[in-house]
């Protein structure tokens, strides 16, 4: 498997990557918790007003994820300036829709590119 997390600089902004694309079950649940490795990597090293472009294409949400995932969003929610989410289709908006009622900026985009585009300019 692909490693969950990486940072990219995108027109100059680093952006956190985070691949959760085609995953389901173990594999998804072992991609989060290695996001929040990352997420407290990150805030420990006193970083904030983070950018974050997650990639949910293709991959199936449980409730062990959903549980995985609320923790994951608790934490880092402070830390946030921006997250889009790419691939929110079907059973995954309702899961969205309330994930989003915790970020100030957050959106869902078809592409990677579009989604890096707008989080540069928050």
């Amino acid at each position: 498997m692909e490693k969950a997390t990486k940072i990219v600089k995108h027109q100059g902004k680093d952006i956190i990557l985070v691949n959760y694309r085609g995953l389901r079950a173990d594999a998804y649940s072992a991609a989060i918790k290695e996001v929040k490795k990352k997420y407290k990597e990150l805030t420990e090293s006193g970083k904030k007003d983070l950018l974050i472009c997650a990639d949910a294409t293709d991959s199936v949400l449980g409730p062990e994820q959903w549980e995985l995932e609320k923790k994951n969003i608790s934490y880092i929610r402070s830390y946030v300036k921006g997250m889009a989410v790419i691939g929110v289709t079907g059973y995954k908006r309702f899961f969205f829709k309330i994930g989003s009622r915790f970020f100030a900026n957050v959106k869902s985009f078809n592409s990677v590119d579009e989604a890096l585009d707008w989080l540069v300019k928050l």
